[in-house]
């Protein structure tokens, strides 16, 4: 899979055709069901971000600590307009979500996910991670329980954090593209816990936690 994405978005990558994220550090109102780091996993994700950065210092936007995260499902994807405020249609849904989020936490395992790849598409640089397919099993209870409207168009369907995004052209991007597959990842980590975040700053530079629920520790 990951080589497939390095061959689909190197050209991209290496002849700059790369998007500017315009909408970083503004305002913005997104609703979207996460799983977060631990402390340990954050220090070795920031590791990785560093030695990034010794490569590219001048046209990325690194995602802070706080802000790292796994996304499972998008609820309301920021960047999709529904017709209607987004608040107001969350007070439509959003109890009804939330006990079928529960629910779906108390018959699904915690997840293990090993993050292997560091890949460079046209948007992001993203961390690449592969499981046992508990992420998919879980995505499927999600979309097919969750009363989340059809309009929203952004589905998750890999398993991958973001590292950075984009604030200007690259000032290397052949040095980059060939530096990444020479990370030594081998990252392991375990979540057990979902939250549905309200996204007020883009992208989660600051969020507010709504509902939290706790995966259950059998294992199936």
């Amino acid at each position: 899979m990951v080589r497939n994405m390095q061959e689909i978005y190197a050209p991209s990558v290496n002849e700059n055709k790369i998007e500017i994220d315009k909408l970083w550090g503004k305002r913005c109102l997104g609703y979207n069901i996460q799983a977060h780091y631990s402390k340990s996993v954050l220090d070795a994700l920031r590791d990785i971000q560093a030695k990034i950065m010794s490569h590219e210092q001048n046209s990325l936007n690194i995602i802070p600590q706080n802000a790292l995260h796994l996304t499972i499902a998008w609820i309301l994807a920021t960047r999709q307009d529904y017709g209607m405020a987004k608040d107001q249609l969350w007070e439509t849904i959003g109890k009804q979500c939330c006990t079928e989020l529960e629910r779906i936490g108390d018959t699904t395992p915690e997840l293990r996910v090993n993050f292997k790849d560091v890949v460079a598409t046209d948007k992001a640089i993203i961390l690449v991670g592969y499981d046992n397919g508990g992420v998919d099993k879980l995505r499927e209870k999600v979309y097919g329980s969750l009363p989340i409207p059809k309009e929203t168009q952004t589905i998750s369907n890999i398993i991958h954090t973001t590292l950075f995004r984009y604030s200007a052209p690259l000032s290397n991007p052949q040095e980059l593209l060939e530096y990444l597959p020479s990370l030594e990842v081998n990252l392991t980590t375990i979540f057990n816990t979902l939250s549905i975040e309200k996204e007020l700053t883009y992208p989660s530079l600051s969020s507010q936690s709504l509902f939290n629920v706790r995966l259950n520790n059998y294992t199936s």
